[in-house]
């Protein structure tokens, strides 16, 4: 077969002599027109040859002493950057494990659920054991290039051990590890890799480990990265490993009170307003301090948004500020969820109505006097035409359904509670009886009745 005219000069890079050797002298290079300068056992040798032999092409292994394959690269990136490389070692192994990890996510985490069956076919299929698993995950807003998620690779799988590194993948800018959970110096790794992803890009990058779960409860351990990441962002926290095991601990104290889930999930105005105003309520009932109700709202933000919310309610009296505090949180979680599109002047009327109403929802004077002329500053008038053209009922009506829709979910929480505070906390006299009987025409039970279902 005629050779090719000369185009590529070629330089090999490798530790291990018979492959070094093997490859120099079995491929006719010249056959492909190739020329082949020189070869190189180790990085630093490799350095040295590519500086003197300008090669247009290298190709090199990863794990060398002396200088790696990745400080090669690195190294000859900055000085010569018109040279290319082809890394010999662990790419078919790294695409193999990515594309399987990737399947993994679509179908555990994006996806529908596993069946128990499904979930023992892929595990089988993939070699996964049915053992104790954490995920450790690498985001950078700007997203991993290809060399760098194999840097990744390679020291994780170097540090922590091959055999603990299950599966790996690269996802929506993240580079996420199926970890056995025997697999130790998790953090070392992280700040070593952090080091060596400097060297080539400045962005910060964000490091998270979930708790120990089981594979079939992936989804949930993804989920709890995803929200140490938005943590992370939100308070810029970019030189730790942002451990769940830590978190959830900060976070159990106020799961008693606060519903992420329900909060999340809220698909319109209205669900979001009631949730917070629930929220408020149970905090109220555990004694919650102002400055405690206002590091709550805060927190919510952080773990579902990644954001930071401040107040500005320093000169109000405690309970305007717990309204502002309140209000702001309720519009900013709003706007977070694009629940604040309204199709027209009318529904947002009607939404400005709603969220103070739920601002002073235990207040006893609301109404939709009180709501025109104190609060919205507003003709009553047309805010009860507007309000019953949108939501197909009059205010009254709707507001004594809310109240008493509240005042079930507290009995529901805590069915001990004293029929007196009940009425109080959903806007009515402490003597109960007004509230009784609009409790029991609205659900055909008194409150006492309702508390005595629930047993």
């Amino acid at each position: 077969m005629d050779t090719l005219p000369i185009t590529y000069k070629i330089l090999i890079v490798d530790d291990e002599e018979i492959e070094r050797e093997g490859m120099a002298g079995l491929i006719d290079w010249e056959q492909y027109g190739m020329a082949l300068v020189g070869t190189a056992w180790n990085g630093i040798e490799g350095f040295e040859k590519i500086s003197a032999l300008s090669p247009d092409i290298v190709l090199t292994d990863i794990k060398m002493p002396g200088m790696d394959g990745i400080e090669l690269i690195r190294k000859t990136r900055e000085e010569m950057p018109w040279v290319e490389f082809v890394v010999l070692s662990g790419y078919g192994e790294f695409e193999y494990t990515s594309k399987a990890m990737e399947q993994l996510f679509r179908d555990l985490i994006f996806g529908e659920p596993f069946k128990e069956t499904d979930f023992r076919l892929f595990a089988a299929e993939h070699d996964l054991p049915h053992i104790s698993i954490r995920l450790l995950s690498f985001l950078r807003e700007t997203g991993f290039d290809y060399l760098e998620q194999f840097i990744i690779q390679n020291i994780v799988e170097e540090q922590l051990g091959g055999a603990y590194v299950l599966l790996s993948a690269y996802v929506k800018n993240q580079m996420i590890f199926l970890l056995d959970e025997r697999a130790e110096k998790v953090e070392e790794n992280v700040k070593m890799l952090r080091g060596e992803l400097k060297k080539r890009n400045p962005v910060p990058v964000f490091a998270a480990v979930s708790e120990r779960g089981r594979m079939e409860n992936i989804g949930t351990l993804y989920g709890q990265v995803e929200e140490l990441f938005r943590i992370g962002q939100a308070e810029n926290r970019t030189e730790e490993l942002l451990s769940y095991q830590l978190f959830s601990g900060l976070k159990a104290s106020v799961d008693g009170v606060v519903d992420f889930q329900q909060i999340k999930e809220a698909e319109s105005q209205i669900q979001l307003f009631e949730e917070l105003c629930f929220t408020f309520l149970k905090m109220g009932r555990k004694g919650y301090l102002l400055k405690q109700k206002e590091e709550t709202a805060k927190w919510i933000a952080k773990v579902l948004y990644g954001k930071t919310k401040d107040f500005s309610c320093e000169e109000m009296d405690e309970k305007e500020a717990e309204r502002e505090i309140y209000g702001e949180t309720a519009s900013f979680l709003a706007e977070c969820k694009n629940l604040f599109h309204t199709p027209n002047k009318e529904q947002e009327r009607v939404t400005e109505m709603i969220l103070a109403t739920f601002r002073y929802f235990d207040y006893q004077p609301l109404n939709l006097r009180f709501l025109a002329g104190q609060v919205l500053y507003r003709n009553e008038e047309y805010l009860s035409r507007v309000f019953q053209k949108v939501m197909h009922c009059k205010y009254s009506a709707w507001l004594i359904n809310e109240r008493v829709g509240m005042a079930k979910r507290l009995l529901e929480l805590e069915p001990e509670m004293k029929i007196s505070t009940l009425a109080e906390l959903v806007g009515y006299a402490p003597d109960g009886q007004y509230f009784s009987k609009i409790f029991h025409k609205t659900t055909g039970m008194t409150p006492a009745e309702y508390r005595n279902s629930l047993q």
